[in-house]
């Protein structure tokens, strides 16, 4: 059940009001066994909570790196890999039907993967541990004309 969230006012909305759907919140989204992640114009905002879910990530490889280390990531360990262009959407979720104990083995390890950051005191030594290293590494020049 995919389709666009709406924007209401926009004609290629009135024109086309059969692809949109309303938007789920997390929790009804949880109820899923099988998500779906997808970059936009940065990370798949939604990645981190899915992730930590009991539920299986379906995503094309990441191409934008973020704090998550999201290039890390494994397809068949910690997700389920989808062509760029998601072509291969139901043959992936019908891999995911017929192999349910390796799914479970990739939502494990995604939560672990998920854990090294859930640890506060250790993120805020790394934050700073970032900041001291911009502060010594990174030059700010000023213009004067």
């Amino acid at each position: 059940d995919i389709g666009f969230h709406p924007k209401k006012d926009d004609d290629y909305y009135n024109a086309n009001s059969d692809m949109f759907k309303n938007s789920m919140t997390q929790e009804e989204q949880l109820k899923y066994k099988y998500l779906i992640c997808i970059e936009g114009n940065d990370v798949g905002t939604s990645l981190k909570w899915q992730l930590a879910s009991n539920s299986i990530v379906l995503m094309a490889k990441p191409i934008i790196e973020g704090w998550l280390m999201e290039g890390a990531l494994e397809p068949f360990v910690h997700y389920v890999p989808l062509k760029d262009d998601f072509t291969d959407l139901d043959k992936m979720i019908d891999w995911c039907r017929n192999n349910d104990d390796k799914c479970k083995e990739i939502s494990a390890n995604a939560r672990k993967h998920i854990e090294q950051f859930l640890d506060e005191e250790n993120e805020l030594l790394l934050h700073k541990m970032l900041c001291n290293w911009y502060k010594k590494n990174v030059s700010f020049f000023s213009s004067t004309n």
